[in-house]
């Protein structure tokens, strides 16, 4: 039931009911013209003048008016000027402030339901012992490397569902709010897709790297540091892309309920050309490009690489005649033999920055959309649209507008 304009109304406003009430909304008071003065500093317009310095003084000391810090701070007028939006919003200081500010809310925000981040995270801490009791301390005979090809084709799939269909959802729920302060110029879109990047790591990440690792030792992959450490930065990479993904559904749909139907047929259509399902040499000709952007198969290639690449398997359990000695072999046979980690882990890397650069893109070009007026803008009507000086007494940087009408020709044309 939160109103934005009682709490422009309570912060604005100076509370005489007590003394230290009085003190209190002073300094609050003074603090927002202090800000609203930093802010604006050095962005001068002619077309508004500072308040008149007899009408100041004309205050009686001591009054409640006399001890505002009325401070002489002008607003571009970006529409009046030809130009779309003010300065200030696009300054690295306001981009900062910006993203501190929307990072702070927007953790708030996603943290608040702890009953659905519990459900969410335990049920992956489920899958993820759930696929190291089915896989538990595989051997390294002929029956190990199918189920070895299983669970690392499982820890890919897992993660190319995960995040895409949480991350999808985020932005659709807030769209109504965002707009309304993307409307009021409060931050740029690259402030707020940063803010929502940078918010689902810990909360995606982190976990995955807890369930990754239980996986990974109760199946008893490939021994060796640097293995474990490569698994672990490709599901990482892997994660990332999924979070790209996510924010380039998430500003393309206006429902969180269309983004969660969306999002896993998107991740369906990924998996479909992983590999796995099919070999590369057996999809159309037609089709063959879309392998080329399935985040998912870029993912499981390095995995596979990683854990067979090198690796020797025993004669045991071995089915007929054929015995698969190396790992090499296995490889061949998903014609992965060409595959090199680090190259598909750039590929990664730059599929993460495609992605968000996509989805910057699609909340540009879906930015609220209004009628423009027909006729040429005048001084007063651009000082209403940006929210500039106006003529109520007190407050940020407010002038006497009876003043200027009498010496400013423009101001009494206005009038």
């Amino acid at each position: 039931s939160f109103n934005p304009c009682d709490h422009f109304l309570d912060v604005v406003s100076l509370d005489y009911r007590a003394d230290d009430r009085l003190r209190k909304s002073q300094r609050a008071l003074d603090a927002v013209c202090g800000l609203h003065a930093e802010t604006y500093r050095g962005v001068a317009d002619a077309d508004f003048a500072p308040m008149d310095a007899s009408r100041a003084s004309s205050r009686a000391p001591g009054s409640p008016e006399s001890r505002v810090s009325v401070k002489s701070t002008t607003l571009s007028s970006s529409y009046y000027g030809g130009q779309k939006q003010i300065p200030a919003i696009h300054s690295i200081r306001h981009q900062w402030l910006a993203f501190r500010l929307l990072t702070a809310r927007g953790w708030r925000e996603q943290t608040r339901n702890t009953a659905a981040l519990l459900f969410k995270y335990t049920l992956n801490a489920f899958f993820s012992v759930m696929f190291g009791l089915v896989y538990f301390q595989m051997r390294r005979d002929q029956t190990s490397i199918q189920n070895r090809e299983g669970i690392l084709f499982f820890m890919a799939m897992n993660l190319a569902f995960s995040a895409p269909i949480g991350v999808s959802q985020v932005i659709p729920a807030q769209l109504r709010v965002v707009n309304a302060e993307r409307t009021s110029r409060l931050y740029s879109e690259f402030a707020y897709l940063a803010s929502v990047f940078v918010i689902n790591l810990p909360l995606e990440c982190a976990p995955q790297i807890i369930w990754s690792a239980i996986t990974y030792f109760m199946t008893d992959l490939r021994h060796g540091t640097t293995h474990y450490l490569l698994y672990t930065g490709i599901l990482l990479l892997e994660n990332f892309v999924g979070i790209g993904l996510g924010m380039a559904l998430s500003v393309s749909l206006k429902s969180p309920e269309l983004a969660g139907q969306i999002a896993p047929a998107v991740s369906v259509l990924f998996l479909m050309f992983s590999g796995y399902f099919l070999n590369e040499e057996s999809i159309p000709i037609y089709l063959r490009w879309l392998k080329y952007i399935s985040f998912v198969r870029y993912s499981f290639q390095a995995l596979s690489v990683n854990e067979f690449r090198g690796a020797t398997f025993s004669c045991a359990h071995a089915v007929g005649p054929v015995c698969i000695q190396k790992g090499g072999t296995v490889l061949k046979q998903l014609d992965f033999d060409g595959v090199h980690i680090v190259d598909n882990a750039f590929i990664l890397a730059g599929m993460i920055l495609g992605f968000n650069v996509l989805a910057l893109l699609i909340f540009i070009s879906n930015k609220p959309k209004f009628l423009r007026f027909a006729g040429k803008r005048q001084p007063a009507v651009a000082a209403a649209v940006l929210g500039g000086p106006s003529s109520s007494d007190g407050g940020c940087g407010a002038h006497d507008h009876s003043a200027a009408s009498s010496t400013s020709p423009r101001a009494a044309d206005v009038v």
